[in-house]
This record gives structure tokens, sequence and C-alpha cells, in this order.
């Protein structure tokens, strides 16, 4: 994608929310404030509100947004990590389907 915007055959991106084109608020904020500007690309989020397009987008907002995003996705992966340790120290199944040998 981002070949095919440096060789000017894309001039608009659409993506459901913000967590789907990124995962990186540093990432976001590069692509939505620089990099997208300087090739004259539109940007929309749908689910967020988001269309750079239109004056109302606020930068703030969908800085917040993305910062929200990388953080829920840390949370969650120490979250799981957590869970999978105590499962472990307590001597549970660990796998989908336990090993079977014939």
């Amino acid at each position: 994608m981002i070949q095919d915007i440096e060789n000017k055959k894309i001039n608009l991106v659409i993506v459901k929310d913000l967590s789907r084109f990124g995962r990186l608020s540093s990432k976001i904020s590069y692509y939505l404030e620089e990099f997208f500007i300087e090739k004259g690309v539109r940007f929309i989020a749908v689910t967020d509100g988001i269309d750079t397009g239109h004056v109302e987008t606020s930068e703030e907002m969908v800085q917040f947004k993305a910062f929200f995003n990388e953080w829920y996705l840390r949370d969650t992966s120490r979250k799981v990590r957590n869970g999978k340790r105590t499962r472990a120290r307590e001597g549970k199944v660990m796998a989908t389907y336990p090993t079977y040998r014939l």
C-alpha cells in the first residue's frame, strides 16, 4: 500500500477503525500527520468517525484513540501472560488438546 501511495495509485485509505490501521500510536501519528498529508492521501476510519478530509476531525482525538488502542493491547497481553503463568503454576493443562501417543 505504501508503495502504491508513493506511486500515486492510492489517494484514499479506508479502514474499519483506527486499531485496524496500526498498533503503535507513534506510527499512526506519523502516517496521519505527516506521510498522508505529504502525499495528498485522505484517511477514513469508519467506526471511529475519523476523516482527514473534514475539518471536524481532531488531531488530539486521533492521538488519544491511537494511544488507547496501544495501551489496551499491551494490557491484554500482560493479562494473558499472567493467566498462563498462573495456570502453569497450578499444574493445569496448558494445551488446547492433550497429546496422545500410540
